[in-house]
């Protein structure tokens, strides 16, 4: 339910053309009527518009969008053969602005690949870009387990439950920042019996892993000794997906 604009304090005038407008006290314009639903809106309601009354359009915008679906429903073949055309006549020009795109929103591109992992076997994938960050905070940005910044081959986000058991999913309790080659070896492993088999490879100091697992027992509102008995349970009754079948259920 739209509310009534408030036009107290304002004046009311009219433009050649018969538009109705409102103006304060130093004459700008703040509002007027639009010309299709005829309903009187503050000027963000409108497009921008150059040559329209107060650098508007003279639809408000829900009236702009409803005439806009109806010119593409209605030339929906003549606006994909401009759009084949241009892009063939622009091709170099489009590839090098997705390239640019790709390039400085990789960290964004990165988690979109992880949520549609999860999504993929039906398991949640609620991880926000905030959330991200946050949690990149939490661990000044570096690997969780040995506090680098700086590495080969970056610092990754893995899925402490991973993907392939069908648990856990891309959620803020189920990530940590661990530096690429730590990430690479862990894989689909139980995060507890890795770290016991790795921890003397890879120098891992067993207070970090120990405030890491602090974490997400936190993150998860349980104990750590229960956030242990958790990840246990989940590589001991790992579930199967089917994505083909489910491909087709949603397809």
């Amino acid at each position: 339910m739209s509310v009534p604009f408030d036009n107290s304090g304002l004046s009311e005038k009219f433009n050649r053309a018969g538009t109705r407008y409102f103006t304060d006290k130093n004459g700008e314009i703040v509002a007027k009527e639009c010309t299709k639903c005829r309903t009187v809106k503050g000027l963000d309601g409108f497009r921008i518009g150059r040559r329209g009354l107060g650098g508007r359009e003279s639809y408000c915008r829900k009236c702009g969008a409803k005439k806009d679906k109806e010119y593409h429903r209605q030339n929906r073949d003549k606006i994909k053969k401009y759009r084949k055309e241009y892009y063939r006549l622009n091709r170099d020009k489009e590839l090098k602005l997705v390239k640019c795109y790709q390039r400085e929103n990789a960290h964004k591109r990165r988690l979109l690949r992880h949520r549609r992992r999860a999504r993929k076997r039906n398991l949640p994938d609620s991880l926000t870009q905030g959330q991200k960050q946050a949690m990149l905070g939490r661990f000044n940005h570096a690997c969780a387990l040995t506090g680098d910044k700086d590495s080969d081959g970056g610092i990754h986000l893995d899925h402490v439950i991973p993907i392939a058991s069908g648990h856990g999913g891309t959620t803020l309790g189920n990530m940590i920042p661990l530096r690429a080659d730590l990430n690479i070896s862990k894989y689909d492993r139980n995060i507890f019996e890795w770290f016991e088999q790795e921890k003397e490879r890879f120098d891992l100091c067993s207070d970090k892993f120990a405030q890491a697992i602090e974490y997400l027992a936190e993150v998860n509102d349980m104990t750590t000794e229960e956030y242990r008995e958790y990840v246990y349970w989940c590589h001991d009754n790992p579930r199967t997906f089917d994505e083909d079948k489910d491909d087709k259920a949603t397809g």
